[in-house]
């Protein structure tokens, strides 16, 4: 596998050139710049902000912090080079994952000379799921997720694939209860300066879940978390023929158009995910945080200072 995916576009937007060539890692992308609407801290008790350092650094244009929070595919066909980017280069010491422990051993049965630690960087495991296949193509057969659903053939107006929102919603309830997002947003607290990388197989639901709940905590409008969300259909480069015929071959998909659809990051997905789920279910982001992870109100005022960079 190799990675020799890029964008052209302008920086600081959802199409930014946020690809970076890591050799041997697909969909390597960073969450650096995009831009936040305002969010004030937590108040105090007497119903002002804790100081008025805080309320000075909230006001004006912010974004997210660069070169600090790196999303990927799974790392296990990393380079030597690859190696040499991510710590030189990147700084990136600490790497999260998502997989359960069925999906590891899946991938080292399937690739023998896989890697699971990386030499010169500290793996933390925090499946989401325990056990099981929670690749994309099994979320597709555990929710229902069908190509039939994607749009709605009679009307112009896309459809909510319901599928793919129940499972993401499923991947929230299941990092709160387990500790896989608190354990990474405690590391963020604790370790302010030092750049991570998360990740999961493709680096799409789990993945994708993940870095929209911290935008969506930073005040990143849900139209930039969206397009984010979209860009991994075009991350997997060269690497996406390839695991369109691996679909095939196993029979996780009866058509290329199946398989297209398994692998590919509809917008319609993270949007509703982010209105009918985030918004409605949750109460918002900060509230997810807090009520269902166990943030106290100034540990997620911390997370954000750390995240949030006023420009």
């Amino acid at each position: 596998m190799s990675n020799d995916t890029t964008s052209t576009a302008s920086a600081g937007t959802a199409t930014s050139s946020r690809f970076l060539s890591v050799g041997g890692v697909v969909n390597f992308r960073e969450l650096g710049g995009y831009p936040c609407d305002s969010v004030p801290p937590a108040p105090a008790s007497n119903g002002s902000p804790d100081n008025a350092s805080e309320a000075i650094l909230w006001v004006g244009h912010s974004s997210i912090r660069p070169r600090f929070l790196f999303r990927s595919a799974q790392p296990s066909q990393i380079t030597p080079a690859g190696i040499e980017t991510l710590i030189r280069q990147l700084g990136i010491q600490a790497i999260f994952d998502f997989r359960s422990r069925t999906e590891i051993q899946l991938v080292a049965t399937r690739y023998p000379d896989s890697l699971l630690e990386i030499p010169g960087t500290t793996r933390y495991s925090v499946p989401v799921f325990t056990e099981g296949d929670y690749s994309p193509a099994s979320l597709v057969k555990r929710y229902g997720v069908s190509s039939d659903t994607a749009t709605d053939s009679t009307s112009s107006k896309c459809a909510k694939p319901t599928g793919f929102v129940h499972a993401y919603e499923a991947i929230a309830r299941s990092a709160a209860e387990n500790g896989s997002f608190r354990k990474i947003t405690d590391h963020i607290i604790q370790h302010p300066d030092r750049p991570i990388l998360f990740h999961c197989t493709l680096g799409k639901d789990r993945t994708g879940v993940f870095a929209a709940l911290l935008l969506s905590l930073c005040g990143v409008p849900n139209d930039t978390i969206v397009e984010d969300y979209a860009m991994t259909t075009e991350g997997f480069g060269v690497w996406r023929e390839h695991l369109i015929q691996r679909l095939l071959q196993r029979k996780d998909a009866a058509t290329r158009e199946d398989a297209e659809f398994i692998i590919a990051s509809h917008p319609e997905s993270m949007k509703a995910f982010l209105e009918d789920v985030v918004a409605t279910k949750f109460g918002d982001a900060r509230n997810y945080f807090i009520q269902h992870c166990g943030l106290t109100e100034a540990e997620v005022d911390k997370l954000i200072r750390t995240l949030v960079i006023a420009n």
